[in-house]
């Protein structure tokens, strides 16, 4: 065997393997019970013949047994109808047997209007082309502008100094002006305090909540 040709079967021997993996993966997704998937299986007809199919899967349904032959070509033309009468003349001799063919390539218009009649299942597993695009949706392009809003925390505080002198917490209004600049001057925080003069709360713990409030 040359080069070409041994480059040629284990393409084919490839193409086999995938189309295999493809069903696997959907007989599993559909929840088949009792499944059996077999590459280049040999399958006794009832001629005594023995034929040679490239992945053979069978499975339960409903308590009866489903079996499949699955055709795989290779090709760069599409299948012609010599090719799907060889492979009927196989599934009858073999009988009680579904056929399916998978091309890379397509089929020709004699060999669809065969499989229909017969009830052969026609597949393809291919690479994508452009026109299978046709009338459907490839790209979806999203364009999102966010909008953050930030907030600039101005805090003017008040103070009722009548009620600070009658708590005794400030004597005067310069007392008050004074510790608040003190502490500014210091790099300290401004403390708040409750009537007993105890510290309840600083001026950053208010400014950043109220930050944390609005984002």
């Amino acid at each position: 065997m040359s080069k070409t040709q041994e480059l040629s079967v284990n393409k084919n021997t490839e193409y086999e393997l995938l189309v295999k993996q493809i069903y696997e993966e959907i007989l599993l997704d559909e929840n088949k019970n009792d499944i059996k998937v077999e590459h280049n299986k040999q399958v006794q007809g009832k001629s005594g013949q023995f034929h040679q199919i490239d992945f053979y899967w069978e499975c339960n349904v409903a308590g009866d047994i489903y079996r499949f032959a699955v055709e795989c070509k290779n090709y760069s033309k599409p299948v012609s109808i010599g090719k799907i009468r060889d492979f009927h003349g196989v599934l009858i001799d073999i009988g009680t047997i579904n056929g399916i063919f998978v091309s890379t390539s397509g089929y020709q218009a004699g060999a669809k209007k065969h499989t229909d009649y017969h009830g052969i299942i026609l597949k393809e597993a291919r690479s994508p082309k452009n026109e299978d695009w046709d009338g459907l949706v490839k790209t979806i392009n999203v364009n999102i502008n966010c909008i953050v809003p930030r907030y600039h925390l101005n805090i003017n505080i008040i103070m009722d100094f009548d009620e600070c002198f009658k708590n005794g917490i400030f004597k005067t209004k310069e007392e008050v002006q004074n510790t608040c600049i003190l502490q500014a001057q210091n790099m300290h925080d401004v403390n708040i305090y409750d009537s007993n003069k105890n510290v309840i709360n600083i001026l950053s713990s208010i400014a950043s909540s109220f930050q944390g409030a609005n984002g």
